[in-house]
């Protein structure tokens, strides 16, 4: 189908609904909340905008209003109506508008797309743009296509949701007992969360959110890590190493992997396991695109990104806060658009021997303004630190291990947990203290070995 015939096919569909809403009144606010005026062609644009803007007193005369506005509305309405013969199947007329709409757009993109891509090299860049703003389109008009109801309507999907929850069989993800407090600080995750994991370099960041989907996929829950640090290898071989019980310097030196070890790569049960690996440098609307495609293909329920500051931004910013504060916008607004969970790693500059906040750095004050859950991730032995307090227990330091902290400063929050602690073991797998033997202060009485007791 050539431009002129679209063109001619558009018109024909345009002048059809505007003989629909003329011979039946009462659908003019059906069409106006699924069509906009300004999708309408220039050329019918003003007629439709009228139908649209006119009260319900000016409808009883809708020929005479007509005809102050323009002598020659009348007269294209009524020749449309004679050539009209639909009847009033609003989803069919609405269909076939989106139909021809989107077929105009699709190619005038795409032609776009391949003027640009003959004057530059970068092909891949400018296709997948032309994609992310194809989908864009399609999802708003899914949107408007989308039927609006009032929440009276709505109380049975609410009523369906709650008996859901009684049984057990509720929308909240959970972590394992190895990671049990995170559920205290959260109460557990859903879709369209958006939680930030920040931390200083070489922190744990990354280990903590390999660690959590790692535990997400094991309970069956599809997850995907887009990770624009390490490469894949490096990523599979982490993954592996904690899966399997395997330590992460034999993937760097088989020589020291075991027969038995390298018969667990084969045999254990973890091809089944949903989860999958991206790793790569990548605009915002690429990863979008991704997130949007694993989605659709694989059912994925949960995001990981690592990690912001090395996503490059559509939108220039001045200043590199203002960028991120951008960045952290648009990932909340796909999280909520695609219905996931997204969990965004940031790396936060450290600042002498205190403990970093998100709250009090610049960039990261737009993600404390539009996360769900705010995480700080450090090590208490880069800080000089000789003990830390977790609830009522004191731990003396150790090299291994990393505090977990809930940010709450910014976003409100009903929990009372807000530290967790966590060791690191040399598969790369975090656990909880319950989980393995602490040193422990309790106060008194002294020892000559560190002027504390030590409870093992």
């Amino acid at each position: 189908m050539d431009n002129k015939t679209r063109q001619a096919e558009q018109d024909k569909i345009e002048m059809d609904i505007i003989s629909c809403i003329y011979m039946n009144k009462k659908l003019i606010p059906e069409f106006g909340s699924k069509i906009p005026v300004d999708k309408f062609s220039k050329k019918n644009q003003p007629l439709y905008a009228a139908f649209q803007g006119f009260t319900k007193d000016q409808l009883y005369e809708v020929n005479h209003n007509l005809y102050v506005l323009n002598p020659k509305y009348l007269e294209i309405v009524v020749g449309a109506c004679e050539n009209y013969s639909g009847g009033y199947d609003t989803d069919h007329l609405m269909k076939r508008f989106y139909d021809v709409h989107l077929s105009i757009n699709t190619t005038e993109m795409l032609t776009k797309a391949a003027k640009d891509s003959e004057t530059g090299q970068k092909g891949l860049d400018i296709t997948l743009n032309a994609i992310d703003k194809l989908n864009s389109h399609v999802d708003e008009v899914i949107g408007n296509m989308t039927e609006i109801k009032p929440l009276y309507d709505e109380l049975p999907e609410v009523v369906a949701r709650l008996d859901r929850r009684a049984s057990g069989k509720n929308d909240l993800i959970r972590a394992s007992t190895e990671l049990s407090t995170f559920n205290k600080m959260t109460g557990g995750i859903q879709n369209q969360n958006f939680i930030v994991i920040a931390g200083a370099y070489k922190n744990g960041k990354t280990t903590f959110a390999d660690n959590l989907i790692v535990d997400f996929a094991k309970q069956g829950i599809p997850t995907v890590m887009i990770n624009l640090e390490m490469s894949k290898a490096q990523l599979q071989e982490k993954m592996l190493a904690n899966l399997l019980g395997i330590e992460l310097s034999h993937f760097r030196d088989p020589h020291e992997m075991t027969s038995a070890e390298m018969k667990s790569l084969v045999i254990k049960p973890i091809s089944k396991l949903p989860l999958y690996i991206e790793s790569g440098f990548f605009t915002d609307s690429q990863i979008r695109a991704k997130m949007k495609l694993y989605k659709q293909r694989f059912g994925i329920k949960i995001v990981v990104i690592d990690y912001l500051n090395l996503i490059k931004s559509s939108e220039h910013k001045a200043k590199r806060e203002e960028e991120i504060s951008a960045l952290s916008r648009f990932f909340k607004q796909t999280t909520t658009e695609l219905d996931l969970i997204t969990i965004m790693l940031t790396q936060l500059n450290r600042e002498g021997l205190e403990v970093p906040k998100l709250s009090k750095t610049a960039e990261g004050l737009g993600l404390i303004r539009d996360c769900d859950y705010g995480f700080v991730i450090y090590r208490p032995c880069k800080y000089d630190m000789k003990y830390v307090e977790i609830g009522k227990e004191k731990y003396i330091v150790k090299d291994d291990y990393m505090i977990v902290k809930l940010d709450v400063s910014r976003h409100s929050s009903d929990t009372t947990t807000t530290d967790m602690l966590l060791r690191l073991d040399s598969y790369g797998r975090l656990r909880e203290p319950c989980l393995f033997e602490l040193d422990k202060y309790i106060g008194a009485p002294k020892t000559e070995k560190n002027g504390y007791k030590q409870d093992y």
